[in-house]
C-alpha cells in the first residue's frame, strides 16, 4: 500500500511537471518529496534501532510498552512459524522412515529367499548326486555290459 502511494505521488509530480512545465514548481515539489522521504527514512532507522534494543533511553513508558507488545507479537509469530516448519519436517522424516522401513522389509524378504535358495541348493545337490549314483548302480545291475 505504501508503494502504491509512492508511485501515485511520483505520477502526480511527474504529470505536474509535464503539464505545468515550470521548473521552479517542479523543483519545489521534488524538495518537498525529498524532505518527506528523508524524515520517513529517519523514522524507520529510529524504529529499527528500538526494535534492536538500542536507543531506548529517550522512550517514554507508553512507548516502551507498545514496543514490548510489538516484540511479543513478533516473537509469537516467529515461534508459530518455527513450530509449523518443524512439524512439516517431522512429517517428511516420518514419511522417509516409512519408506525406508518398507525397503528394509523387501530386502529382508529378498535375503531370506536368497538364503533359502542357497540352503536348498546345497541340500539338494548331494541328494541329486546320490540319486544319480544310485541310478547308475541300478542300471549296472540290470545290464551286465554297462560299466
Amino acid at each position: 500500500m505504501k508503494v502504491e502511494r509512492t508511485i501515485e505521488r511520483y505520477h502526480r509530480c511527474y504529470n505536474c511537471s509535464l503539464s505545468n512545465n515550470r521548473p521552479e514548481e517542479s523543483t519545489q515539489n521534488w524538495c518537498q518529496e525529498v524532505t518527506k522521504l528523508k524524515s520517513k527514512y529517519e523514522y524507520l532507522v529510529r524504529t529499527n534501532r528500538h526494535l534492536l534494543g538500542e536507543d531506548l533511553g529517550e522512550m517514554s513508558v507508553k512507548e516502551l510498552q507498545a514496543l514490548e507488545r510489538q516484540l511479543e507479537a513478533a516473537l509469537t509469530a516467529t515461534r508459530q512459524r518455527k513450530t509449523q516448519v518443524m512439524m512439516e519436517e517431522m512429517e517428511d522424516l516420518r514419511k522417509t522412515e516409512r519408506q525406508l522401513g518398507n525397503i528394509n522389509k523387501q530386502l529382508k524378504i529378498k535375503a531370506m529367499l536368497s538364503n533359502c535358495f542357497k540352503t536348498y541348493q546345497w541340500a539338494v545337490i548331494p541328494t541329486i548326486l546320490n540319486f544319480r549314483f544310485s541310478l547308475v548302480q541300478w542300471i549296472a545291475t540290470l545290464n551286465p555290459f554297462y560299466k
